[in-house]
């Protein structure tokens, strides 16, 4: 039974700077509406003191949870874990760095209650200028034309990290997916997809923060993505859709 009308996995690995600001702009947003929500707050092992703010935010909430790895797991794979354990009818996740930022809850939010099963962001760049910057930007665009052109991709944004589903028509999706790193973004689409869920992507303006060190690195996630690619096509005979 659900015990909220909305869970936000948070999923953290090295989210000290930002995780308690991020959390009280999401909280801002949230009270503006009719809905109860929790926080499922996940560590993967962090190297720096997340461990420590995520326990004094649910010091004195009584709408937060939190799940501390003694190993590594992933990205995708700590995302699954807390869509899982979730207790709310709409159950999702944002990057908690907030460069999507958490105004476009709401949207996301009226998309579910029409009856769409997953919810998501399709990202617009501004990105202040940087050499790190406009890497990044073109290797973002290269990660969704590739899964576009390999699996034949509908969504306009398969990669980005702001997500909500219908735990009642996604939980078996969201049960069968495989990825335990960043792929599990694209293939949670693909499956969904695959499955003629209805999905709405909801355009989101993101803003790079320069200065924040990025956990993604960039060559071995690059070809780990393409990898990852290569076996969820051959896996699912992708071919015969």
């Amino acid at each position: 039974m659900t015990q909220f009308d909305l869970s936000i996995v948070v999923a953290c690995y090295n989210e000290e700077p930002h995780l308690l600001r991020s959390i009280l702009k999401i909280e801002k947003i949230m009270n503006l509406m009719n809905y109860s929500y929790e926080f499922v707050f996940i560590d993967d092992c962090s190297k720096d003191n997340t461990r420590d703010v995520v326990k004094k935010i649910c010091e004195n909430r009584d709408n937060c949870r939190y799940i501390f790895h003694e190993k590594n797991v992933g990205r995708g794979g700590t995302v699954k874990e807390g869509l899982l354990l979730a207790k709310g009818k709409f159950v999702g996740f944002l990057d908690i760095d907030l460069e999507v930022p958490a105004h476009y809850l709401p949207a996301i939010l009226i998309a579910l209650e029409e009856g769409y099963d997953m919810a998501c962001i399709a990202r617009i760049y501004e990105v202040p200028f940087s050499i790190n910057g406009l890497f990044r930007l073109i290797l973002s665009e290269g990660y969704k034309k590739i899964a576009h052109l390999t699996l034949k991709l509908k969504c306009p944004d398969s990669e980005a990290g702001f997500k909500f589903f219908n735990l009642e028509t996604m939980r078996s999706i969201i049960v069968s997916t495989e990825d335990k790193r960043w792929f599990w973004d694209t293939e949670i689409i693909a499956m969904a997809e695959k499955n003629n869920k209805h999905i709405k992507s909801i355009p989101g303006v993101f803003v790079r923060d320069n200065n924040k060190q990025s956990t993604v690195k960039l060559i071995p996630d690059s070809i780990e993505y393409i990898k990852a690619i290569r076996r969820f096509k051959k896996s699912h005979n992708w071919l015969s859709r």
